[in-house]
Formats: C-alpha cells, structure tokens, sequence
C-alpha cells in the first residue's frame, strides 16, 4: 500500500520481539529474526536509509550464514536470498567491490541450489544475476556484465514462454540492462535468445500504456 513508514515500525517491532525470542531459545528462533531483518532491510531501502538497511542485511547474512553451516540443506537458500539483498543495498551506496563480492557468493550459491532443484530456484539465479550483472556495469566491466544478463535470460526464458505474465518485471529489467550492456561492450546482441522472451515485453508494455 505504500505506507512505509508503518511498515518499517512494524519490521522494527518484530526484530525487537524476534530479537529477544532468540537470545532465549536461539535454535528455535534465530531464523525468524534472520527474516525479520531481511524485511527490515528492504523497507529501510525503500524509505532511502542506505546505510541502516546496509546495516540489517549485513547482520541476516552473518545469521544465515550460521544457520546454513549447521543445516545447509535448511538454510542455504536464505543465505543466498540475504546476499543478494547486501550486494543490491553495497550498490546502491557505491560500495561496489563489496557488492561484487556478495552478488558473485549468492549466484554461487544459487547455481548450486538450481542444479538440485531447477524449477525451485532458477528464478532466483535469474534474479542474482540481474544483481551481479548491475554490479558488473557499474565497474565498468560491460563485457561481463553482458554475460551475466545473458545468463540470467536463458534461465527465465523457458519460464515465460506462453506465459508472458510470468516473471515479467524482471525479463523486461534483465533484457533492457542486456541491452545496454551489449552496446557498451560492442558485443553482439543474440537476437535469438531474446526471441523467446518477446511476448513476455510486449505483454509489459501493453500494461504500462
């Protein structure tokens, strides 16, 4: 609804609560924090307090993180969703060689997580390639930013086909950032992986007219 600024009082109440649950029974509810911090983050983010939402994303990944060296099987998909939020919140502070780092460990990850179980988490190896291919042009590094994007792209197409609701947003983001990548590059485009993904943008921009 846009009211952020309720909503980041609530975030902030449930990671007091969750807080205090987890100092009393820490198995039981460290991980319901790790969440709550995750939320918190992105309403900071929103509300453009980079340097607290900075903040609460660094503390969830160092929870995840234990988390998934005691059950990775459990937690290994938080610490790379939690990951990728830093490397985006490191970006958007310009703190890239830090947000290098953290997108590159979550499509790591990621990748793992999508050969177990492509339909679960390709989606989201998509997604952190966005992020890490956006971290790569922002060095200046357009060649393999290019490639990031056209990964991500390759993972998403047979997702949208024939469903070009699907995912939309974020083929259209990935698509335009390829693009752009390309001609900074001099790479040539591949007009055939961006075949598959013509119904999805134009079903988006019919939507946005």
């Amino acid at each position: 609804l846009g009211r952020w600024e309720q909503a980041l009082a609530a975030a902030r109440e449930a990671v007091e609560l969750y807080r205090a649950l987890a100092a009393e029974r820490p198995a039981a509810f460290r991980p319901e924090l790790a969440k709550s911090l995750h939320n918190l983050g992105a309403f900071l983010s929103e509300l453009g307090r980079r340097e607290d939402a900075l903040a609460a994303a660094r503390e969830a990944v160092e929870l995840s993180r234990a988390l998934a060296e005691e059950r990775p099987a459990a937690f290994r998909p938080e610490l790379a969703a939690n990951l990728n939020n830093l490397g985006v919140f490191l970006t958007q502070l310009g703190r890239r060689e830090e947000a290098l780092a953290a997108a590159r460990e979550a499509v790591e990850l990621y990748r793992e997580l999508a050969e177990e179980r492509p339909a679960a988490f390709r989606p989201d190896l998509a997604s952190a390639l966005d992020t890490l291919g956006t971290v790569l042009l922002n060095l200046g590094r357009p060649a393999e930013a290019c490639e990031a994007f056209r990964e991500g792209i390759a993972y998403l197409r047979p997702l949208v086909e024939g469903r070009p609701g699907a995912r939309g947003k974020l083929v259209t983001a990935l698509v335009a950032r390829y693009l752009e990548a390309c001609e900074a590059a001099g790479v040539e485009v591949d007009e055939e992986l961006l075949q598959g993904a013509e119904a999805t943008l134009e079903y988006w921009e019919t939507l946005e007219e």
